[in-house]
């Protein structure tokens, strides 16, 4: 049983491909892999994660990716513009886990720009959501 019972958790990991501040920047190395590889890593690491996806726009950002055992979901390039926010793409590709007939129940955000968060710091930050819901569900069942 999973920290949110029978509720699945999904990361999604946005990485557009046209960002004009530092172009390419999702497929930049940071060390010896690129950005985007970071966030794909501690969505592997984090057990509670029963899903990842990288979303994106961008075929390089997908291929690097896929190098790194991402998966991907093309988006339109609609929400991919600089003017886009990204809760647009998060929504998007929700409605296409729930058109797949997939259930998501929790969805964690891991941005490519925040390489340096942690695999535990993921965790404790589900640890304390899940925390939440149950006292919630407590605080409701004595009203």
């Amino acid at each position: 049983m999973s920290l949110f019972g029978e509720r699945r958790v999904a990361a999604i990991i946005p990485a557009r491909g046209g960002s004009t501040s530092v172009p390419r920047k999702n497929i930049r190395p940071l060390g010896e892999k690129p950005l985007v590889a970071w966030s794909i890593e501690v969505a592997q690491a984090v057990e509670a994660v029963d899903q990842a996806v990288v979303s994106t726009d961008d075929e390089a950002i997908a291929e690097a990716a896929r190098q790194y055992g991402g998966a991907v979901a093309q988006r339109p390039a609609a929400l991919a513009t600089d003017d886009a926010l990204v809760i647009g793409a998060v929504r998007y590709r929700l409605r296409g886990w729930h058109e797949e007939g997939r259930s998501v129940g929790v969805v964690v955000l891991l941005e490519p720009t925040c390489p340096l968060r942690r695999p535990k710091d993921v965790r404790a930050c589900l640890r304390r959501l899940a925390e939440e819901v149950v006292r919630d569900r407590e605080q409701h069942r004595h009203d």
